[in-house]
């Protein structure tokens, strides 16, 4: 008769997430993972343990995971996630025209709208022909929001106050603003399609 003395490992490995160097990860820039580093009472071949699920897409903005799982010979299993965010840049944005559609109180209308660098220290871009307001409707308008994906618009120019705002697609490929323009005498409400 044969009686086996090995132990029962019922120790799940340890997985410890390595700090990422980088604070923020901007779309189209190449997502590099920190890793981790994993440990096991039993095993001493961690390669074999680890398996990583990264779903980050750096081509659309967003919150991802980064699943790193191990499990060990016997299969014991021990699980660690990481939050990657993908932000905009100011850059995402720019566009010399953008086919632009507008419905202002039932009535449509198409024009080019502009978005360029607004050459300034904050985190905003100049826009240009709001509305089809020509070139006199041109601003410096902030981005907001988790991915900068927001572009606020709370202005006035020539007694015309444009109050909304403008979100960017996860492709960065369109903008759908919705807005109201006031005038002393009325308020149009709009929305409007803004497509690279």
């Amino acid at each position: 008769m044969v009686a086996s003395c090995e132990k029962k490992d019922d120790l799940a490995p340890v997985i410890q997430v390595l700090q990422d160097s980088v604070d923020v990860h901007y779309r189209t820039i190449p997502y590099n993972d920190p890793g981790v580093l994993v440990l096991d009472n039993h095993t001493c071949d961690i390669d074999e343990l680890l398996t990583i699920d990264n779903n980050v897409d750096i081509w659309r903005y967003g919150s991802y995971e980064v699943i790193y799982t191990a499990t060990d010979m016997s299969e014991n299993t021990t699980q660690e996630i990481r939050e990657v965010d993908i932000v905009l840049r100011p850059e995402d944005y720019y566009d010399l025209t953008y086919d632009a559609t507008d419905i202002c109180d039932g009535i449509s209308f198409s024009y080019t709208g502009i978005i360029q660098d607004c050459d300034c220290d904050t985190l905003a871009v100049t826009v240009g022909n709001i509305s089809n307001f020509g070139l006199s409707a041109t601003f410096t308008l902030p981005l907001d929001g988790t991915y900068n994906e927001m572009i606020l618009m709370d202005t006035t120019k020539a007694g015309v106050t444009f109050n909304g705002n403008g979100i960017i697609s996860p492709g960065a490929d369109t903008i759908v603003w919705s807005y109201t323009i006031s005038t002393d005498s009325e308020t149009n409400v709009c929305t409007s399609t803004w497509v690279k």
